[in-house]
C-alpha cells in the first residue's frame, strides 16, 4: 500500500497504512509468498473521489505544469514512451486522456500523427498544468475549491468536467466512473 502523504507521513491514514504494512512485512518474513512493494497513490479515476478529500486540507492549489506521468520513470507526455492499450481501443498514457483509438484509425496511423504540442489536453498539461484545464473548465461551470491531494486530483476533476466537450480524448469513460 503507498503512503497517502510521502513527505510528512503523520496523517492518521499514513500511520495507519505503517502499523498495516508492518504486521504484513512480519507475516511475510515468517512465511515468505510474496515481496512487497510501494509506490505513491495517484488521485486519479476513483481515487479523486474517495481517498483525496482525506489528505487534501491545507495543500493548496498546484500550479506547476506536467511534463511526465507520475507513475512511470520515463512517461513523458511529449513522447510516444509508455503507452498503454486499453480494452476499448484507446491508445493513452494510461491517465485517460486518449491519444487515439484503435478500429476508426489504425495504430500506425495514431502514432504518426501524435503531436503533445497539438494535443488539447497534453498541451495544456504541458504549457500550464491542471491550472489550464481548470480555467477551460470555469467556463463549463466548474469552481476552483481551496485544496487539492495534489495535481493529479485537480486534473481529475477539471477533466470530468471537460468530458463532454472531448469525449474521445478524455477517455475511456470507465477511468471517469
Amino acid at each position: 500500500m503507498a503512503y497517502l502523504d510521502v513527505e510528512r507521513r503523520a496523517h492518521p491514514t499514513d500511520q495507519r497504512t505503517d502499523a498495516l504494512l508492518a504486521a504484513a512485512e512480519d507475516k511475510l518474513e515468517r512465511s515468505p509468498c510474496c515481496r512487497i512493494y510501494q509506490g505513491n497513490v495517484f488521485y486519479n479515476g476513483r481515487a479523486a473521489r474517495s481517498l483525496a478529500s482525506w489528505v487534501s486540507e491545507g495543500r493548496g492549489v498546484p500550479t506547476d505544469t506536467c511534463e511526465r506521468v507520475p507513475w512511470w520513470m520515463d512517461g513523458e507526455l511529449d513522447t510516444l514512451d509508455l503507452l498503454i492499450l486499453d480494452a476499448d481501443g484507446y491508445l493513452s498514457k494510461g491517465c485517460g486522456i486518449a491519444i487515439g483509438r484503435i478500429g476508426p484509425r489504425s495504430v500506425e496511423a495514431i502514432l504518426e500523427d501524435s503531436d503533445a504540442r497539438a494535443h488539447p489536453i497534453f498541451r495544456t498539461l504541458l504549457e500550464t498544468g491542471p491550472l489550464g484545464l481548470v480555467r477551460e473548465a470555469e467556463a463549463m461551470g466548474y469552481t476552483l475549491k481551496t485544496d487539492y491531494a495534489d495535481k493529479c486530483h485537480l486534473c481529475q476533476e477539471a477533466r470530468q468536467v471537460l468530458r463532454p466537450k472531448y469525449p474521445e480524448i478524455l477517455a475511456p469513460a470507465r477511468h471517469y466512473l
